[in-house]
């Protein structure tokens, strides 16, 4: 599809596209791609044993600008001899993650079309996307359910067998289960899909102050203050923090390296915005700010160990939970018998990257009695980044 809306770089691209199901099988996805390298991702689809058409949702988060003019291309496993696609931009979002999907892939031939029940989302804030893929799309026509904005329905042009797709959206505010629904004027055969992204909404950025340097050409006054002036200042007055503690129930387990999942209520400090509770383990290092990080961490148990017990916390930089590619170890002290409180505390300096992942592991030997960490207040699992310099 060639682009008539130019898409600035930060823009959410979702795709929509419905295929005839002559195999019956939903097609292979073999590529997407855009005239401007940006990378896209299959997030859902239906259809599976549908005689008569499957559907998909695709995503992208655009780096490179899309302008009008340039082209969109979805390559598929084998021919079809129908297909419809559709793309929508949805800008001023610092981030849209996958959270939940869900699918209907054979329903009976109806005039009530829905895309199957997604769980409970993961956060408050949440685009939820809906697509439909139906038959008779040259004789049906269809419109969204209250509550659903979208554009007109797209179909094909084969006749009485036509395929048609219908894209629909809504934003929430509130977690809870998400389920999309639209009417035919017509029954027809249909399969659906939807997909829910969390968001973070952009904040407004601060003004670049100018300053009038004798001899600096005019275009680059902004790039050369903010070299000098802003960026170091920021850096000494208010460097990048992240202060978080567990403060709900986190099991754990015996004998293995785990990452420590931050909860809502207890991130204290992220003025970067690092975290994101789609990856609840992670902090991502922000945008400009590669250097040496400052962490004190503790980690804590629940309940009553064993003489001997070892409980171990360590940072871990570019893994997800424990193993295999940098652990930062801290101390590792015995936990006294009994009921007393089970804590362990270490300090580290660590060297990362912007973009790089800082987490918080806890390891604990053999004692099959504890099960959770320990959220009595403060005695919860908790750790702090700080920026120490470059």
């Amino acid at each position: 599809m060639t682009l008539a809306t130019a898409a600035p770089a930060g823009t959410t691209v979702v795709l929509t596209v419905a295929w005839s199901n002559d195999a019956p099988t939903i097609p292979t996805i073999v590529s997407v791609t855009d005239s401007r390298g940006n990378s896209y991702t299959v997030d859902t689809s239906a259809g599976t044993g549908n005689g008569t058409v499957s559907c998909a949702i695709i995503s992208a988060r655009v780096t490179s600008a899309l302008k009008v003019g340039d082209t969109i291309t979805v390559t598929i496993g084998a021919n079809r001899q129908r297909w419809c696609l559709q793309a929508d931009g949805f800008p001023g979002f610092l981030a849209a993650v996958l959270d939940r999907t869900g699918v209907n892939h054979t329903p009976a031939v109806s005039a009530a079309m829905s895309t199957g029940l997604t769980a409970a989302t993961r956060s408050a804030n949440e685009l939820v996307v809906a697509c439909y893929g139906f038959g008779r799309g040259g004789l049906a026509t269809s419109t969204l359910d209250p509550g659903w904005s979208g554009t007109a329905f797209v179909t094909t042009a084969a006749g009485s067998v036509d395929r048609a797709l219908q894209m629909g959206y809504k934003t929430v505010t509130a977690t809870g289960t998400q389920q999309g629904t639209a009417t035919l004027s017509l029954p027809a055969a249909y399969s659906g899909c939807i997909a829910t992204y969390a968001l973070t909404e952009l904040a407004a950025a601060a003004p670049e102050v100018p300053a009038f340097l004798p001899g600096v050409p005019v275009g680059t006054v902004p790039d050369v203050f903010n070299d000098l002036i802003r960026d170091p200042l920021t850096a000494v007055l208010a460097p990048p923090v992240f202060r978080a503690r567990r403060t709900t129930a986190l099991a754990v387990t015996e004998n293995l390296v785990q990452a420590i999942a931050w909860n809502v209520a207890g991130i204290d400090e992220d003025p970067y915005e690092g975290w994101d509770s789609g990856n609840p383990t992670r902090w991502v290092v922000p945008d400009g700010w590669s250097g040496w990080w400052h962490a004190t961490a503790t980690v804590s148990l629940s309940g009553t160990g064993a003489s001997g017990l070892i409980l171990i916390p360590s940072i871990a930089v570019n893994q997800s939970g424990g193993g295999n590619t940098l652990i930062l170890e801290g101390q590792e002290p015995l936990v006294a018998t009994g009921a007393g409180v089970k804590l362990a505390a270490g300090e580290w300096w660590v060297y990362a990257r912007e973009d790089d992942v800082i987490e918080l592991d806890l390891y604990y030997s053999s004692e099959s009695t504890i099960t959770a960490v320990d959220i009595t207040p403060g005695q919860e699992c908790r750790l702090e980044l700080v920026w120490d310099g470059v």
